[in-house]
């Protein structure tokens, strides 16, 4: 590794982003070291199958946004986004079956989940119910 490489696991799978730098990869399954360069996506599937992916500047920048306090959703669905709220804050946002599924896209700051869960309300018809640790959206 000769820079910063992103680390992210899924249900299904792990992955790994460069995001500045390069990083060299070999294993079993690789004959040869191969050279990553910023933006290049490394995938495990569960099977322990590797996949190649590169990510254009905007989305790797969008994906970096956590890193100035913002997070920005474009394919995310609430459940999805509302994990990574909830990674970054004391007050968990928990999503119902009906609305885990929807997606809510925007630029919102990533200390104010109460802020999403707003949008969440507005555009999505969300219910909410609210205690001291939690936002119920239903």
């Amino acid at each position: 590794m000769n820079g910063s490489l992103l680390v992210s696991q899924g249900q299904n799978h792990e992955s790994g982003v460069v995001i500045n730098g390069s990083a060299h990869v070999w294993g079993r399954s690789i004959s040869d070291p191969k050279c990553l360069t910023t933006g290049t996506r490394i995938t495990v599937t569960s099977r322990g199958t590797l996949r190649f992916s590169h990510l254009d500047k905007d989305e790797l920048v969008r994906l970096l946004a956590w890193t100035t306090g913002q997070i920005a959703l474009e394919t995310e669905t609430i459940s999805e986004a509302a994990d990574i709220f909830n990674r970054y804050n004391q007050k968990q946002i928990i999503s119902s079956f009906r609305l885990g599924d929807q997606r809510l896209s925007g630029l919102f700051d990533l200390n104010r989940p109460d802020i999403f869960v707003q949008a969440a309300r507005s555009i999505a018809g969300a219910r909410v119910r609210e205690d001291a640790h939690h936002f119920y959206l239903e």
